[in-house]
């Protein structure tokens, strides 16, 4: 039986998504946006491509739970980037959309996403990273 032992697959992904978000979030403080969490990007992401989307649209776009977007878009709501407003089609449901000041982000929030990219494609080849996200989509559905 093989163990998981000699293997640092968990302990490498969280290093990664640390490092990750230590340069999101200082990125986000160089360029004036010090109240965004590396959190908050999975929403605006689903809702810069969108437009305009419900918790549970929003939810299953990011892979996150409906509670867990509530909770990151309440707080969107207070920092004034996204407003609520009734779903016409669902006289319960309520629709997530942006503000003037979430569009004007949207430069920012590419920029960060454009340096990342590049920082992890200088560290690693396309064909390495194409590999590397299939081995983390299986390891990450076998949860």
């Amino acid at each position: 039986i093989l163990s998981m032992e000699k293997f640092e697959i968990v302990y490498l992904s969280s290093l990664l998504k640390e490092k990750a978000g230590d340069f999101i979030q200082s990125e986000l403080k160089k360029y004036g946006y010090p109240d965004l969490k590396m959190a908050h990007g999975d929403i605006f992401h689903a809702l810069f491509e969108a437009g305009e989307l419900s918790a549970k649209e929003i939810a299953g776009r990011t892979r996150r739970s409906k509670s867990t977007v509530s909770e990151l878009v309440d707080r969107l709501v207070k920092l004034g980037y996204v407003c609520k407003k009734p779903d016409p089609a669902d006289a319960r449901g309520v629709k997530i959309s942006l503000t003037e000041k979430a569009i004007a982000f949207e430069t920012v929030f590419r920029k960060i996403s454009e340096e990342l990219s590049q920082r992890i494609l200088s560290a690693v080849g396309p064909k390495e990273l194409e590999v590397a996200e299939k081995v983390m989509r299986k390891l990450t559905s076998s949860f």
